[in-house]
């Protein structure tokens, strides 16, 4: 029996992580479950109790799919660590795991995007959370959730297109275009300096 795949697509709100797991899905076609999509299923409803209901559900539906051995694509912003259960036990189910994680060069870029997709219907995620997920999902990625990782791809995602950064297996890196690999880099050294600063006015 040929070996399931999780494939992640990751990243903070509005960098179109989304668009480029749908791209994939049109060649691959395999379960996608987004947490994204049931964000807006709640509608209006955007309280924390349905939002920890609508997460509830994601994992579960994680968990059916692991349990039968599927392949499957999943989206999610790694802007904590409860995904790194998922990942523990994808890889104890031996599954192999991909991480495609998104990013653009600032987080006025996702806020603007996360307005235009609300002006069009979409859900809405407030400045305040797209901006605090920004630097933790990208910090979080590569500390994180990289190493864990059986292959991974770092994909900037601007304007004029998307392109690979770097790519690697686990820790290793193989760096395809250092200057927005420093672009990033930076983005997440920024989460860690103001991390040290919220602790110094403790």
């Amino acid at each position: 029996m040929p070996q399931p795949q999780a494939i992640v697509f990751a990243g903070p709100n509005g960098s179109g992580k989304t668009t480029l797991a749908l791209d994939y899905l049109a060649t691959h076609p395999m379960p996608y479950l987004s947490a994204d999509l049931m964000a807006e299923a709640l509608g209006q409803d955007a309280s924390d109790g349905a939002r920890l209901r609508a997460g509830r559900v994601f994992f579960r539906m994680i968990d059916d799919e692991i349990a039968a051995r599927r392949s499957f694509v999943t989206e999610v912003t790694l802007a904590g660590s409860s995904f790194r259960r998922v990942i523990d036990r994808l890889h104890d189910s031996k599954y192999r795991v991909s991480i495609v994680f998104v990013f653009l060069a600032t987080a006025e870029a996702c806020v603007a995007r996360v307005k235009t997709r609300a002006q069009k219907g979409g859900h809405w995620i407030s400045e305040v959370d797209v901006v605090r997920r920004f630097y933790r999902s990208s910090r979080n990625f590569w500390i994180m959730y990289r190493p864990l990782a059986d292959r991974w791809r770092l994909v900037y995602n601007g304007d004029a297109g998307s392109c690979v950064v770097a790519r690697g297996r686990g820790a290793a890196v193989v760096v395809i275009h250092r200057a927005l690999l420093d672009l990033y880099l930076e983005i997440t050294q920024r989460c860690r300096d103001d991390r040290a600063d919220n602790r110094r006015r403790r």
